[in-house]
């Protein structure tokens, strides 16, 4: 993972698409039942105390007929760098306690690579 992959999610937004019809993605957003290509949206968050800054990127999902967050990273900007410190999945299980320290890099860049062919 490279900072200019973690660039373009910090700077672009996919909508997720169900029956190539798009929806914004906000938790709970109504969606017709069907096929569905995944989405992510991306904001920068201050830390309690105002000295850090995080990047929060989300990635959302049709589930039940509604948008819902199916993972969650949250990276804290250490001055041109990227350090991972959550990774959340459903339920907001922590994925970077029960998986590999590396899947999380393979999620992010399968999602990057199809983005960039279209």
């Amino acid at each position: 993972m490279t900072n200019q992959m973690i660039n373009w999610f910090k700077n672009n937004e996919v909508l997720v698409k169900v029956n190539d019809i798009e929806y914004p993605n906000i938790k709970g957003a109504i969606t017709e039942g069907g096929w569905y290509k995944n989405g992510f949206s991306s904001k920068i968050l201050e830390g309690k105390s105002g000295k850090n800054q995080y990047l929060q990127i989300n990635i959302y999902t049709s589930k039940y007929h509604q948008i819902d967050i199916e993972e969650k990273f949250l990276f804290k900007i250490v001055g041109d760098d990227y350090k991972i410190v959550k990774w959340l999945g459903w339920d907001n299980i922590n994925l970077l306690a029960m998986d590999s320290k590396e899947e999380w890099k393979n999620m992010l860049k399968a999602i990057y690579d199809k983005n960039q062919k279209n």
